[in-house]
């Protein structure tokens, strides 16, 4: 049965503030509206609810979405009629050393039908949180009733307008409160810190709760957060002259099923439209009544900043395209093939937000950058000017984007003429995503341009002083900047101050990182360094061979690559209280690298993605098969999310550990090197949001070294 939300049929009833007044398809794709940080802060209200929005012309959804204004006040709880709530969402512009306040302010209605209400009923009131997927930043918890959150995923924010479904499972009392999470009613102040030395590049925020994480997202609530300038990819003079001359334009694809009968399916089914289509058809998709006959009628939207089947002209001087993947479940195969039927080459200048380091990859080859790329492009030399002697570029033909990838492309067009951004037909081993045509690409003329010329972003961030690799930074006490681990701890006993305003606050107790275990005052016996060349294995399985569910194990695994049975975790759904992985810092409070094995033992496809870092593959890939070196140059290419593919032969790979250990099931290993420089807790998991809030996600904890 399809998970919905109610919206609007009739347009006449629609009350719409001036960013969703117009109908949206058919016309010139629109960058999303921005907010720009000022002196050094940006500090929103950002209200999460139910907003009446136009999908077509013809078709209107009250989607679940933010709606984002400046902050005038410290209790601030709505925002005028005027501001802005689009589908696609807003962008924040921030730089580096910026902090970026956000009051959210949870107004959703009651949610009745997600698919893990069974397993937690208190989600039937629509808890919520915020996540900046892809900053490096750290994942604070509030210490006092004046200390905003940073990135704590550890949070349920509740409207109180909702009640806390109960049942004969599950007393009242805990309704009144999570033992395992920060509980917070009506709204919370978050104040992250952007460090002085953070890349830059295109990032995003969106929801994170578990079990409903899915729902909330497809429903609309995401938005773009870029930090510093698409100039700051540069290596030299020209590439920013270039950069100057092209349109910069920000894609977010989000796709929404609407049903004949006015809802929305939240709980994406990847069947909606029956089998694939034949052809790529326009932007929608129809339901398919054999599937289920609630899908008659209606069609699965795939827009671009809430646009379906824009149009998008190209200069000739060429556009950057930063495209985002914010969908809940799909995957993308995107291309973009001229009338023709050619292939459109596009530059290839980041992956997940940090910008490539193109010459150094192009001393690579071919076959080694698509490995180093984790099969998310298809490497080809860039066409070049006539006469050109330079340095070649990095190009594709595709871009394989899972859920929560973020890509950025040079696009010039080969001469005046129109072609067509399309996805085509992706099948991950669970799910077959359609071919859709997303946009039509009107070429203004040009030709081949050269080459831009990129800079080395990825290895200063793995520098000494880089944002990976750097001494390890805190907000204190009393502080919004961000100091030293020595220096957080002079601050301790200072009182905690600020002008965060918590409301009904009831925070955990017996499970959350306390300051005195985070700044290393006392230790955890159960968390120490790995043994050199030891490495950590993750398991993506099932912990419950036969049946539907989604779970982590763990084992360490030693040098000769034999597993530590003391080690062992069983594959598990996902427990807030347990803590899966621990790693100290260094004893000076330096950043540790760890390699991490990661082992899919499932038939299908999952996406690994670690909060508050980011990494670097040393083996594996998209493509079955295929390795790199152990030993591959540092920075040329850092991940936030990493395909794990199934197994070529998937007959005996039944999610459970034993099939793999008796070699039943042969998956493709993939291989990654983790910096680990944020001190406190946050997570990994699988982004595809499905098998996440089925219980494919552990909690991880980083401490600063004993005092």
């Amino acid at each position: 049965m399809p998970r919905r939300i109610t919206l609007s049929t009739g347009v006449g009833a629609l009350l719409l503030s001036t960013f969703a007044a117009a109908p949206v398809s058919a016309a010139s794709l629109s960058d999303p509206p921005v907010f720009s940080s000022q002196r050094g802060v940006l500090d929103l209200v950002m209200v999460a609810g139910a907003v009446p929005t136009y999908i077509t012309s013809k078709v209107s959804a009250n989607a679940w979405v933010y709606t984002v204004c400046p902050r005038t006040s410290a209790s601030q709880n709505t925002c005028p009629d005027s501001s802005a709530h689009p589908l696609g969402g807003v962008r924040l512009q921030l730089n580096p050393g910026d902090t970026l306040k956000i009051r959210l302010v949870n107004n959703l209605p009651p949610i009745t039908d997600a698919e893990h209400l069974a397993d937690n009923p208190a989600l039937g009131a629509n808890p919520t949180n915020l996540h900046t997927h892809g900053l490096i930043v750290e994942p604070h918890r509030a210490e006092g009733p004046n200390d905003p959150y940073g990135d704590y995923v550890f949070l349920e924010l509740r409207n109180p307008n909702n009640p806390i479904p109960t049942t004969t499972t599950m007393p009242a009392a805990h309704a009144q409160g999570h033992p395992d999470m920060d509980v917070a009613i009506g709204a919370v102040d978050y104040a992250i810190q952007i460090p002085a030395n953070h890349p830059s590049g295109h990032f995003w925020f969106h929801p994170h709760l578990h079990g409903i994480a899915l729902n909330q997202v497809t429903s609309g609530m995401s938005g773009i957060i870029t930090v510093g300038s698409p100039e700051d990819m540069c290596a030299d003079a020209q590439c920013v002259a270039q950069v100057r001359a092209s349109t910069v334009r920000h894609l977010t694809l989000k796709d929404t099923q609407v049903l004949s009968t006015g809802v929305i399916n939240t709980q994406l089914d990847s069947t909606f439209c029956g089998d694939p289509p034949t052809g790529s058809p326009a932007g929608a998709c129809p339901g398919n009544s054999a599937i289920s006959p609630d899908y008659a009628g209606g069609s699965w939207y795939h827009t671009i900043n809430g646009q379906v089947s824009p149009t998008i002209d190209v200069g000739p001087n060429g556009d950057i395209w930063r495209i985002l993947n914010s969908g809940g479940s799909r995957s993308y195969q995107l291309g973009i093939v001229d009338d023709a039927g050619k292939p459109v080459l596009m530059q290839v200048l980041s992956i997940d937000g940090v910008p490539i380091d193109s010459l150094a990859m192009n001393t690579q080859g071919q076959a080694a950058m698509t490995k180093l790329l984790a099969g998310k492009v298809n490497p080809v030399p860039c066409a070049l000017p006539a006469g050109y002697t330079g340095t070649g570029g990095l190009c594709t033909t595709m871009l394989r984007m899972m859920p929560s990838s973020r890509a950025e492309v040079r696009v010039v067009g080969p001469k005046a003429g129109k072609a067509t951004f399309r996805t085509e037909l992706y099948f991950t081993g669970g799910d077959s995503w359609p071919a859709i045509d997303l946009a039509q690409v009107n070429f203004k003329g040009g030709g081949p341009l050269p080459p831009l010329t990129l800079g080395t972003q990825a290895g200063n961030a793995m520098s000494s002083t880089g944002g990976l690799m750097g001494p390890a930074e805190l907000r204190p006490h009393g502080s919004f900047s961000l100091a030293s681990v020595d220096a957080a701890r002079s601050a301790s006993s200072l009182p905690v101050t600020g002008d965060a305003n918590p409301g009904s606050l009831k925070q955990a107790t017996a499970y959350a990182i306390d300051p005195a275990l985070k700044l290393g005052f006392r230790t955890d016996p159960q968390c120490t360094p790995l043994a050199p060349g030891h490495h950590r294995r993750i398991y993506f399985g099932n912990p419950t061979p036969g049946q539907d569910g989604f779970g982590l194990g763990y084992v360490e695994v030693d040098q000769n690559g034999r597993e530590i049975v003391a080690t062992r975790k069983a594959v598990a759904s996902f427990d807030p209280t347990v803590t899966t992985v621990c790693v100290p810092l260094g004893t000076q409070g330096q950043a540790v690298k760890e390699v991490w094995e990661l082992v899919n033992i499932t038939d299908e496809d999952h996406n690994f993605h670690i909060h508050q870092t980011r990494f670097r593959l040393l083996q594996g890939g998209t493509i079955p098969g295929t390795t790199l070196p152990s030993v591959t140059p540092d920075g040329l290419v850092l991940h936030d999310n990493v395909p794990l593919p199934r197994a070529a032969v998937t007959d005996n790979c039944d999610g459970t550990t034993d099939a793999f250990l008796s070699g039943a099931c042969k998956p493709n290993i993939v291989m990654v090197e983790i910096p680990f420089h944020e001190i406190g807790d946050f997570v990994f998991h699988c982004h595809i949001l499905e098998h996440e809030d089925g219980g494919m996600m552990a909690r991880i904890r980083v401490m600063a070294p004993r005092s």
